[in-house]
């Protein structure tokens, strides 16, 4: 998609994402090791009762899921920034998330031949709730 491609407001269902205990302790070992995201029982007696995901294991899995329809692919240049990044529930092993993101803003720079596209993904569980939200924004090429 080119900048011309996008339309405020409209919105893309995202696939389904699945995280395992096991995708979650490894992504956890390597990035984020605090007991919550890798230790079984020390997770039991901690706040949420056993383990979940690290938020930006979270982000990460749901953010690619767009990024892999490729449907910015041949305009995107490069990501610009991301804003209120929110985690509102914790995922646990075996949650079901489903990503909608909805574009909020489409600007052309004036004199350049591209512009910035405002990105929102808001991110629910098997349960309807609210897990993750966040606004992104990318710098996309104009269509030649």
């Amino acid at each position: 998609m080119y900048l011309e491609d996008y339309v405020i407001g409209k919105s893309y269902e995202l696939e389904e994402v699945i995280f395992t205990e096991e995708e979650i302790i490894r992504f956890a070992k390597e990035f984020d090791p605090r007991p919550i995201h890798v230790d079984k029982e020390a997770a039991k007696e901690l706040y949420f009762g056993g383990i979940i995901s690290s938020g930006l294991h979270t982000f990460v899995k749901c953010w690619s899921v767009w990024v892999k329809t490729f449907k910015d692919a041949e305009g995107m240049i490069a990501g610009m920034g991301i804003d209120n990044l929110r985690w509102h529930n914790p995922v646990y092993p075996g949650d079901h998330l489903k990503g909608t993101i909805t574009i909020k803003d489409v600007k052309p720079r004036e004199g350049k031949p591209n512009g910035v596209v405002t990105y929102h993904l808001h991110v629910v569980n098997q349960d309807d709730k609210d897990v993750m939200t966040m606004t992104a924004k990318a710098l996309i090429k104009r269509r030649d």
